[in-house]
């Protein structure tokens, strides 16, 4: 009977140690993840910085009435200013990055513009995608030009597209998605 016990004993630290070599052995073969955050970290700063200087940042023209918040991410989404924008944002990125801007109501994102100031087709993303949200509120009256304050400066339409992609949306929060990813 001793020599059954042995035997389980052995058997158990025989097991042991091939779970714990096998473990070591999986935890070699894994890539490193800390490069990768370091760098999705990095390019969440840059957007979160390059959105919210855009908001702060004043928009200077003497067509814009006393109560309207002049800033620069504002007007290009109430005009569809789409290559102002994106040169803006081009400025703040790197050049290897590449991004989508998405526009939300809180119910469902619309596509807004991609890097290279498209407005019709998002770009594929390549790698990780790293993604930073900015919240700002619009007044709906601006959308549709009721006030006619912006005749003439809309591109395109007569009206601002966000009126247009979010037709029975009259409330005045927008969340502003960048979704950006590095090229090589």
């Amino acid at each position: 009977m001793d020599n059954k016990a042995q035997m389980m004993v052995m058997e158990t630290t025989i097991f042991a140690i091939t779970v714990i070599l096998a473990l070591a052995f999986l935890f070699q073969l894994s890539p490193s993840s800390t490069l990768t955050n370091t760098n999705s970290n990095e390019l969440k700063i840059w957007g979160d910085d390059a959105l919210r200087t855009l908001y702060t940042e004043p928009y200077t023209t003497d067509t814009l009435p006393a109560n309207y918040p002049s800033n620069k991410l504002v007007y290009y989404l109430i005009t569809n200013d789409y290559e102002d924008m994106t040169s803006e944002l081009n400025n703040f990125l790197e050049a290897k990055i590449m991004y989508n801007i998405w526009i939300s109501n809180g119910t469902q994102p619309v596509f807004w513009c991609n890097s290279l100031g498209h407005n019709d087709t998002p770009l594929l993303s390549i790698g990780s995608v790293t993604i930073s949200h900015s919240i700002i509120p619009i007044d709906p009256i601006y959308l549709n030009n009721a006030t006619g304050i912006f005749s003439g400066k809309y591109k395109g339409d007569k009206k601002s597209d966000l009126d247009n992609k979010f037709e029975v949306y009259d409330s005045s929060s927008y969340d502003i998605i960048l979704e950006m990813w590095e090229t090589i």
